[in-house]
């Protein structure tokens, strides 16, 4: 792969084909914002993939988020995880997979948080948890749950 600098822009070759790659420009808070524009669609983009046949935008190279590919109940364990994290910080229980059962009541307030905004958020967490338990029990209800009805 070769990135090429020209009077008009740039030159870009992977796997053995040349494109052209333009950049485009925005207005931001603190100047100017540049862009790359996919050599495939013309979409302005931040980042551009590089594949064996061409140089692209995540869109036309087939890519797509790991968070796309999840289903309700991997959704709703990261983000428990993500909420716990924001009331606890980086309390190494909470990093560990296994740990996920414990209860909320079981971590300690934050420092210098009031007690009244802790138990409300703490009440959240654990009201999205209560969510996360009833569809993690209704899916392992099925996988336990013989055809004839008996588990």
């Amino acid at each position: 792969m070769s990135v090429k600098r020209l009077t008009g822009g740039y030159t870009i070759t992977a796997g053995g084909r040349t494109q052209p790659l333009k950049l485009t420009t925005t207005r931001a808070g603190y100047g100017v914002r540049y862009w790359y524009c996919c050599p495939c669609c013309g979409r302005r983009c931040a980042v551009l993939y590089v594949t064996h046949q061409q140089v692209a935008c995540r869109q036309c190279c087939g890519l797509h988020y790991a968070s796309q590919s999840e289903s309700t109940q991997e959704r709703m364990m990261r983000s428990v995880y993500r909420r716990r994290l924001a009331l606890w910080g980086r309390f190494e229980p909470l990093s560990v997979l296994g740990l996920l059962p414990m209860s909320p009541y079981l971590f300690m307030k934050p420092p210098r948080m009031h007690w009244q905004t802790f138990e409300a958020r703490r009440g959240e967490v654990m009201d999205y948890e209560r969510r996360f338990w009833k569809v993690e029990k209704a899916i392992l209800t099925r996988l336990f749950t013989n055809h004839d009805g008996a588990r």
